[in-house]
């Protein structure tokens, strides 16, 4: 099972389970597991009503149906996640509140993507298999779902990302380790490969010259440079990199000598 930037990492385990702990989370999982699923059989015929009778009551009684769902479609998820890291020996028990809250969470983010996508307010919806299914689904994967909703967020509300004291891209200050270039010395007579480590690099506002000559084909990420670069001249001697930001403001230099 491929896990989700939602799962607990996997570090270095505490002592194992005992053979108790693990039927004591199972029981309880399998508890959860039961409740949810008979709370949702016995809520169903309330949540069927005529919509023109005691709509609030039925409408309560949808929101809690929807909170259960999410729920259980987090338990999916927790009980997968946890029988994977036990079985490899993995199990962590300082991620134990995680097991512990997440369904939880799961649920009040199911309501919220009920919220989101109904829009016929307070009157009974329509199709109560298909809300439970997206609830359950919402649960399942919180990762996607809160994801969805942040693009439906920004589609309607155009968020201003412009606060001050706002930490973005923009503001933070890109360096470089000029010193760890590699390699440290040219060869004359193949391409050379270079790296160069450094830090918040933006790939549109980086410039690398070898003798006051830029290099044209760089490859840059948030932490690195890097370039081919093949002699011409193969008279040279020694050979300065610069790299530079976009406005010409250094921010490193070195002199290399040929291989």
């Amino acid at each position: 099972m491929e896990t989700t930037e939602n799962d607990p990492v996997s570090v270095d385990a505490d002592a194992p389970l005992s053979t108790a702990s693990k039927v004591f989370a199972s029981i309880l999982l399998l508890a959860a597991f039961i409740t949810g699923i008979s709370l949702i059989i016995r809520l169903w015929p309330a949540a069927t009503l005529d919509p023109n009778s005691v709509v609030p009551k039925c409408y309560s009684v949808v929101l809690t149906m929807v909170a259960i769902a999410g729920f259980l479609g987090n338990l999916i998820h927790v009980s997968t996640s946890f029988v994977v890291f036990v079985g490899a020996k993995k199990y962590a028990s300082s991620w134990s509140l995680w097991y512990i809250v997440k369904p939880f969470t799961a649920a009040a983010l199911a309501l919220v993507v009920f919220f989101a996508l109904n829009s016929t307010g307070t009157t009974m919806p329509t199709n109560l298999n298909g809300v439970l299914a997206t609830a359950a689904l919402s649960g399942l994967f919180t990762d996607i779902a809160t994801q969805k909703l942040r693009e439906i967020f920004t589609a309607i509300f155009k968020p201003d990302n412009t606060l001050p004291g706002k930490i973005t891209d923009e503001t933070k200050t890109a360096s470089i380790n000029i010193a760890a270039i590699k390699p440290a010395k040219v060869d004359l007579h193949a391409p050379n490969m270079f790296e160069i480590p450094g830090k918040n690099l933006d790939p549109k506002n980086i410039v690398v010259k070898i003798n006051n000559l830029n290099v044209d084909a760089i490859t840059v990420t948030a932490n690195l440079i890097t370039f081919t670069y093949t002699v011409a001249d193969q008279t040279l001697q020694k050979f300065t990199v610069l790299v530079t930001d976009a406005k010409g403001t250094e921010l490193g230099k070195c002199d290399l000598p040929n291989a």
